[in-house]
């Protein structure tokens, strides 16, 4: 069992398997090293235990004509959240639940890490 406090809140909050709740975790903190400063990543890495090992968990996203017209119109959030909701659908996790996610993953980073809510606020 991952004993993460943002796994475990989505486990008992948006009532995810411990797989798709690790994924989850692990394609956001993907996604935010791709997009942040290196040094903001670099802060998140310091604040949230074992990142890089959820990091590992998550799906690979390969990304195809939709990622690139995302990347043209709407820059790098929109691309990343593109790559997101693509990767959350690769763990299983329906379109219909990915607000709930979002919403219970940015509740749980302000309860346990409130200093990190600026940098991972991709929405």
């Amino acid at each position: 069992m991952i004993n993460h406090p943002i796994v475990q809140d989505l486990i008992k909050y948006a009532g995810l398997n411990e797989t798709q709740a690790a994924g989850a975790v692990g394609l956001v903190l993907g996604q935010l090293r791709k997009y942040v400063q290196p040094g903001d990543f670099a802060t998140l890495l310091k604040f949230i235990p074992d990142a890089e090992a959820l990091i590992k968990q998550a799906p690979e996203i390969k990304s195809g004509l939709l990622g690139g017209l995302a990347n043209s119109l709407g820059g790098d959030k929109a691309k990343a959240l593109l790559d997101i909701n693509k990767g959350l659908s690769q763990l299983g996790i329906p379109t219909s639940k990915q607000k709930e996610l979002a919403d219970t993953l940015k509740n749980s980073v302000a309860k346990h890490y409130p200093d990190l809510v600026s940098l991972i606020d991709l929405a």
